[in-house]
Order: C-alpha cells, then structure tokens, then sequence
C-alpha cells in the first residue's frame, strides 16, 4: 500500500509565516516613511540653495534690482513676475524680452514638496515681516532678500 499523505503547509505553519512577515512589517515601514520625510527635506535644501543662487545672480546682474521689481522700479511683488522674471530671458531693467541679454536663471521654478495643495504650490508670498504663516509655498522678504519656504516646519533651511 502506498503511502498518500499529501505535501503541503498546514495552517499552523501558515500562521507562524504571516505572524513573521506581519513584525517585519512593522518593523521596516517607519524606516520607509522616515527616508521619504528625509527625501523631502533634501530636496527642499537644494530648492532652496538654488532659488537663492538665481536671485543673488539676477540681482547681480540687473544693478540691484530684485526680481520683484517691475522695469519701472517698482515693487509688484506677484508670483508670476518673479517667476518669470528668473526663468525667462530680461534686458538689464528687468523686461521679459525672447531676446534679452540675461536669464533665464532656472529651467523651472521649483514646488516646495511639503505643499501638497496645487493652488498652493509656486505660489509666493512677500513682505518685510519674518516668515507669516499661511498656505503659500514661498515666501520672499522684500528687506533682507531671503527666500525661504512658507510650509512644512523648514523654514531654516
């Protein structure tokens, strides 16, 4: 007579691998959610570096003159000037110009990774106040020149 008992995992067997995968789980998904806060911050820092190198260059280049600045002198202080003012091409007083002499300063402006709300995000807030709280993802200070983020507990950076 042969033998017919069948191979296979009884469901004791199954449970102790569950329970095993189950702490394992619980053990390497925080480290995952820590790199991911960690990714975020780097990515922030170098944002950050970068925006601040553009405006120190633009500033250099057009006598003082700040990206918030209109060709006119005056301060507009929105979003979409600054903007583009460091990623398009500008004659020396700060005009948009296809064929102007300096810029463009970045490729594209960058979105701070802590601002998940897209009527948020490139959004930049200005004043002479230290950091406001609110939901924009930029803030520039018109009086000391800093850029820094409005979001995310990182503002230091």
């Amino acid at each position: 007579m042969r033998n017919t008992r069948r191979s296979g995992f009884t469901l004791v067997e199954l449970l102790i691998v569950v329970m095993v995968l189950g702490i394992l789980a619980a053990v390497v998904i925080p480290q995952f959610s820590d790199a991911s806060e960690d990714a975020k911050i780097a990515a922030l820092a170098t944002d950050l570096q970068t925006v601040r190198m553009a405006i120190g260059r633009y500033t250099v280049e057009h006598d003082g003159r700040t990206p918030n600045l209109d060709p006119d002198g005056l301060e507009r202080n929105t979003s979409v000037g600054f903007v583009n003012r460091l990623t398009q091409r500008t004659n020396k007083d700060g005009a948009l110009r296809a064929a102007g002499e300096y810029g463009p300063y970045l490729t594209a402006f960058p979105k701070n990774p802590f601002v998940e709300d897209e009527n948020f995000n490139g959004k930049i807030r200005f004043g002479t106040e230290s950091l406001p709280a609110g939901g924009s993802g930029w803030y520039f200070n018109t009086e000391s020149l800093r850029f820094s983020a409005n979001k995310g507990g990182h503002e230091d950076l």
